[in-house]
């Protein structure tokens, strides 16, 4: 009877012992976050803007994921203003159901786009000021296009623009209802 305890207790440990190791593994701990600044151009007056982007419009945003890549070319550079070494950089490829177009062309009602930020396995890469975007909300779109690549919003926070939240964007003095009015008005 005395031999059965033990082999009972002995079991009784092992099993929490697996337990716990099992808790501690898929224990996650929390990423990381780095913060990218990027001195984008800031534009003051909404015609600016629209005529920095290539495309202009609306759409649902109904996939998101995470991307490295090195995007240095003299396009990219002249907007960035990086001339350096050029390195792969995280990047969160937005999917875009495209509504209503302004401006250019789109094929297939769907497009990609990126921005600079993304996860990787360890780390969140965040611009320091830019505009959330969210899976499942439609915003108005302001595009800059490559010749090679996934195109590019305009800047970080004039390039998009919520259609389904109240936006109290404080980093720039044109709304959404400037950029609307602007279309509407031609």
């Amino acid at each position: 009877m005395k031999k059965n305890k033990s082999y009972v207790l002995l079991s009784i440990i092992c099993v929490l012992i697996v337990i716990s190791l099992l808790y501690i593994s898929m224990k996650k701990e929390p990423k990381e976050v780095t913060y990218l600044h990027v001195d984008y151009p800031q534009y003051d007056h909404v015609e600016d803007v629209v005529n920095a982007s290539d495309l202009a419009f609306t759409g649902k945003i109904v996939d998101v994921r995470y991307e490295c890549m090195n995007v240095a070319n003299e396009e990219e550079n002249e907007l960035t203003g990086y001339h350096g070494e050029s390195s792969s950089m995280p990047y969160t490829i937005y999917t875009i159901q495209t509504d209503k177009v302004y401006k250019g062309e789109i094929k297939n009602n769907k497009i990609e786009v990126k921005r600079l930020g993304g996860e990787s396995d360890e780390v969140n890469y965040v611009l320091d000021e830019y505009t959330p975007i969210e899976e499942g909300d439609t915003y108005l779109f302001l595009v800059v296009t490559y010749p090679s690549g996934y195109p590019s919003f305009v800047n970080a926070t004039q390039g998009v623009y919520s259609l389904t939240q109240a936006q109290n964007n404080e980093t720039t003095s044109i709304k959404l209802n400037d950029v609307l009015n602007f279309f509407h008005d031609r």
